[in-house]
């Protein structure tokens, strides 16, 4: 000290690299209609110095998020949920598959999108995907029938 030049202090700093702590997000990956909803969790780890757990919740489109990290859809497509860590900024995100059962796109779900659907049947076609299976089945089908 300048003050009292016979006085001294000591102090620790522990620094902790950003690439010691990880977030995860919970669900990894959803599937939602419009107006759905799906609340999604994340997990931070890494040292025990790294106390700060908290994150912030964002997302790049698709509905809207709070920051108990409760997403509600409104448009159609695949967009990211992103949980950033507080204390280091790290990220883990999850994949939020907006679909929509309107398969003919005249604006309503009615059994005329049932013909479309029936186009999807056994393929890949993702627009007919909503169970998240790899090809268009009964699963589908019986998700597009509760939505009519």
């Amino acid at each position: 000290s300048q003050a009292a030049p016979s006085r001294s202090g000591i102090a620790t700093v522990n620094l902790l690299a950003p690439s010691s702590i990880a977030v995860s997000v919970s669900p990894a990956t959803v599937i939602l209609g419009p107006g759905g909803t799906q609340t999604f969790s994340a997990t931070v780890t890494g040292p025990s110095q790294a106390a700060n757990r908290a994150v912030t919740w964002s997302t790049n489109g698709g509905g809207t998020l709070t920051p108990g990290g409760l997403f509600t859809a409104t448009t159609g497509g695949p967009f990211t949920v992103t949980a950033t860590n507080t204390f280091s900024g790290v990220t883990g995100t999850a994949t939020v598959n907006i679909i929509t059962l309107d398969l003919n796109g005249d604006g309503a779900v009615s059994p005329l999108d049932l013909l479309t659907f029936a186009k999807c049947y056994g393929t890949a076609n993702a627009s007919c995907l909503f169970s998240g299976d790899s090809t268009v089945s009964d699963a589908d089908l019986a998700l597009l029938l509760a939505g009519m």
